[in-house]
């Protein structure tokens, strides 16, 4: 019940240690696991997926950043959409001088979720 979490977090070791192959490998097997019908880190494995793509040049961080944010939004996980906001935040700050992608908008970014009165 708890391989794709765990995979998730040994694929976040290798990305802060630079080690993007082996992350990516972690991390399709955590996607295999979890098309086996655990969904509920199914965000934060496209998130981390972008994380490992930014960190070798790719050009679908943009995607993977994308997907994470449907998905978190989609299964109403707040503390997940968060985390893929901030990491898609990120990656447009740094493209500095370059032209920004329509993602890169605030408007984008907060999707069309209503403002809520529910603690946090």
């Amino acid at each position: 019940m708890w391989e794709p979490f765990f995979l998730g977090l040994l694929t976040e070791a290798f990305a802060i240690s630079d080690k993007i192959d082996e992350g990516l490998k972690i991390l399709s097997e955590a996607s295999a696991t979890a098309a086996s019908g655990e969904k509920m880190n199914d965000a934060e494995l496209h998130r981390l997926r972008g994380e490992l793509l930014r960190q070798s040049a790719n050009n679908e961080i943009d995607a993977s950043f994308q997907l994470a944010l449907a998905t978190a939004r989609k299964q109403g996980s707040r503390g997940y959409e968060l985390r893929a906001a901030m990491s898609l935040a990120r990656l447009c700050a740094n493209r500095a001088g370059v032209p920004k992608p329509a993602i890169c908008s605030p408007r984008s970014m907060a999707g069309s979720r209503k403002a809520s009165t529910d603690p946090i």
